[in-house]
C-alpha cells in the first residue's frame, strides 16, 4: 500500500495502474483470504493477551490472522479511494473482516472495522438481511456463541462512546438480533447478554459529562432495536430493565424522537414503557422480585420529572408534531401513576433519599452528580473520588466540576 501512495498520497501512472488491478480483483482476493479463515486461531483471549502459544505454530497462525486483517482492511480503503464507494457485500471482504475481528482480542481496531462495515452496510442496506443470513450459514456451528460473546463484550467497553458507539451500534445490532445468534446468549455468563451490555453502552452515553445530541440518538437507535426484538429478550427486559436504568434509556429517546419529529421511534419508546409498566404488577406481588420492583422505582423518580418538563417545554410545529407530543405526555404521566409519581412532587418524595455521605470505600460506587444517569445505577466504568473530601466520586471531572457548580463546594472537606 505505501508503495502505489497509499501513505504518502502522492502516487504515479504506474501506481494507480496497480491500484486499479488490485481494486478490480477484490472480489477474488476477498474470496480467496474468505477459504483461509480457518487459519485465524480460535485461541483463548487470555492466552493472546499474555502471548501464551502452547506451539509455534500457533504463535504463527496468530500472526497470520492479525496481518491478513490489517492487509484486508486497507485493500477496502484502498477501493473505497479509488473508486468512490465501499467494496460490495457480495466480495467476501466483510465476511473476511468481521470475521477477524470476532476473534481479535484487541480493542483497538474496533472503531476502523466498525466505521469500515458500516459504510458497507449502509450503501447496500437493502441485501444487508441476505448477507446476514448467508454470513452465518457458512461461518462453523459454534461461531454464533463467539460473535455473541465478542459483540455484547464490545458494548461494554466504555472507552467506545460518541459516534463510536453509534457506529459499533448500527453494525452490531443486526447481527446479533440474528435469531441464531440472539438465542446464543445462554451461554454467556449472568449479566453479560445482550440487554445488559446494550444498556451498559446506553449508560455510557447518558452519562453527565458525554450528554449531547450524540446520546440521544444512540438511544433513540438503541430503543427502536429493543423494540423490535422485544419478544426474544422479554425475560432480560423484565430482569435487568430496573438495574440498567432502561426507563432513562426510553426518557431519553422519547424527548429526543419528539424533537426530531421521529413518529417510529416514539412508538417505539411507547411500546416499550408499556412493557415495562406491565411487569409492575407481578413484581409487586412476588417477594422474590422485590428488588427489582424497588430498582424500577428508583430510576423511574430519578427521570420521570425532568423528562415531564422537557416533554412539555418542546416547542411544536404543526398539528401532527402537537399530537405527537401529546400522546408521548399523556403515556409519560400515565407511567408516574403506575409508582405514584405526580406533578408537583420532588424526585425526594418518591424514594429513599441518598444515606448520609461516608468513605468512599464503604460507599456505593455511583456518580455524586444527580443530574448524570450514573447517580441512580452503579455505572460500569470506573468513577474518580474527589481528592477535597475523599467521600463524593464522579464519573470525571466534567461530572465533578459540574457537582462542584451545582453546590459540593459548600460541603466538600467539611
Amino acid at each position: 500500500m505505501t508503495l502505489i501512495g497509499f501513505k504518502t498520497g502522492r502516487s504515479t501512472r504506474h501506481d494507480r495502474y496497480c491500484s486499479d488491478i488490485l481494486t478490480t480483483n477484490i472480489g477474488l482476493f476477498g474470496e480467496a483470504m474468505w477459504k483461509k479463515r480457518h487459519l485465524i486461531p480460535l485461541v483463548r483471549v487470555r492466552d493472546i493477551w499474555e502471548k501464551t502459544f502452547s506451539s509455534r505454530l500457533e504463535q504463527q497462525l496468530y500472526e497470520f490472522s492479525i496481518t491478513s486483517f490489517t492487509c484486508v482492511a486497507l485493500l477496502a480503503r484502498l477501493h473505497e479511494q479509488t473508486l468512490d464507494r465501499a467494496p460490495s457485500l457480495l466480495s467476501h471482504i466483510p465476511h473476511y473482516i468481521l470475521y477477524a475481528w470476532t476473534y481479535t482480542p484487541q480493542d483497538d481496531d474496533t472503531p476502523s472495522c466498525m466505521s469500515l462495515l458500516r459504510r458497507i452496510m449502509e450503501e447496500q442496506a437493502a441485501h444487508v438481511p441476505d448477507f446476514i443470513e448467508a454470513y452465518i450459514n457458512e461461518c462453523h456451528r459454534g461461531y454464533s456463541s463467539h460473535l455473541a460473546g465478542k459483540i455484547c463484550r464490545t458494548f461494554r467497553n466504555d472507552t467506545i462512546f460518541g459516534e463510536d458507539a453509534l457506529t459499533m451500534a448500527k453494525v452490531c445490532c443486526p447481527l446479533i438480533c440474528d435469531q441464531r445468534v440472539l438465542q446464543r446468549q445462554e451461554h454467556l455468563p449472568e449479566g453479560k447478554g445482550f440487554i445488559p451490555s446494550l444498556l451498559a453502552s446506553c449508560q455510557r452515553q447518558m452519562c453527565g459529562s458525554l450528554r449531547d445530541r450524540e446520546g440521544s440518538v444512540y438511544c433513540m437507535f438503541i430503543v427502536n432495536v429493543v423494540c423490535a426484538a422485544r419478544r426474544l429478550i422479554a425475560e432480560q427486559i423484565q430482569r435487568y430493565g430496573g438495574e440498567l436504568n432502561l426507563i432513562g434509556v426510553i426518557a431519553t429517546a422519547l424527548v429526543g424522537s419528539i424533537n426530531e419529529k421521529h413518529e417510529e421511534t416514539v412508538n417505539s419508546a411507547l411500546i416499550l414503557l408499556d412493557m415495562q409498566a406491565s411487569y409492575v404488577p407481578r413484581t409487586r406481588r412476588n417477594p422474590d422480585l422485590a428488588q427489582q420492583y424497588t430498582d424500577c422505582l428508583t430510576t423511574s423518580a430519578h427521570v420521570w420529572h425532568d423528562t415531564l418538563e422537557a416533554l412539555q417545554g418542546i416547542e411544536t410545529t404543526g398539528g401532527a408534531h402537537l399530537a405527537l407530543k401529546n400522546r408521548a405526555t399523556d403515556a409519560w404521566r400515565e407511567h408516574g401513576l403506575v409508582f405514584n409519581l405526580k406533578e408537583g412532587k420532588t424526585a425526594s418524595d418518591q424514594i429513599c433519599k441518598r444515606p448520609s455521605i461516608q468513605p468512599f470505600w464503604l460507599s456505593d460506587k455511583r456518580c455524586f452528580l444527580d443530574a448524570c444517569a450514573c447517580s441512580v445505577i452503579r455505572p460500569t466504568h470506573h468513577v474518580r473520588v474527589c481528592k477535597g473530601c475523599f467521600r463524593a466520586m464522579y464519573c470525571n471531572v466534567a461530572c465533578q466540576r459540574r457537582d462542584w457548580t451545582a453546590g459540593h463546594k459548600l460541603v466538600c472537606g467539611q
